[in-house]
């Protein structure tokens, strides 16, 4: 298998570090097929604990550390997203923009399901991504605590269209900012 010839040479990677905190085990596709309850054809798996503990109050302990470390926020709240490939995209991206955490509403599907981790490209490993009860709450406790300010994209027709008025790179408020972006509604 590739993965254990050079250069990715997986099993001298893991002979290096024999008081990990993982196991590799090593089986046949066929039997890897009847692990998972469907044939896999990229010849790898992973299995881990998804993290439990992070609520609204994990999160603001989480960006307190953030600002010990940098002068601004960049905060990604999400409302109604249902699609785990758009959250593995929007998880993706976020990475890419720098995001230092994800707020999602309570009927936002599972970032951690396996679409959602595979469109995100592992991505989801690197941003904490929280669920809170309430998402205008927590946004107005963001502004609140942090003088987080808002600029939305809404997929609305009607919407105000605030962002648009704004000169390039003149965004007010360079200390943060804060997108959120609500699922195109499909029915």
């Amino acid at each position: 298998s590739l993965f254990f010839d050079k250069p990715v040479s997986l099993i001298e990677c893991l002979s290096e570090g024999s008081d990990s905190d993982y196991h590799v085990l090593i089986a046949e596709e066929r039997i890897m097929g009847k692990v998972l309850g469907f044939q896999t054809v990229r010849g790898a798996l992973a299995c881990g604990v998804v993290p439990s503990c992070r609520d609204e109050d994990w999160l603001f302990r989480y960006l307190t550390q953030v600002l010990a470390k940098n002068t601004y926020l960049r905060i990604l709240a999400l409302d109604g997203v249902c699609d785990t490939s758009n959250m593995g995209s929007i998880i993706r991206c976020a990475s890419a923009f720098g995001v230092d955490a994800i707020i999602l509403s309570e009927d936002c599907c599972d970032p951690w399901y396996r679409r959602s981790i595979r469109v995100s490209m592992g991505h989801v490993f690197r941003i904490p991504c929280v669920r809170v009860r309430q998402l205008a709450s927590s946004v107005a406790r963001l502004s609140k605590e942090f003088k987080v300010r808002s600029y939305a994209a809404v997929v609305e027709s009607g919407a105000d269209l605030v962002l648009e008025d704004l000169d390039r790179g003149k965004c007010p408020g360079v200390r943060s900012g804060f997108f959120r972006l609500r699922e195109a509604d499909t029915s």
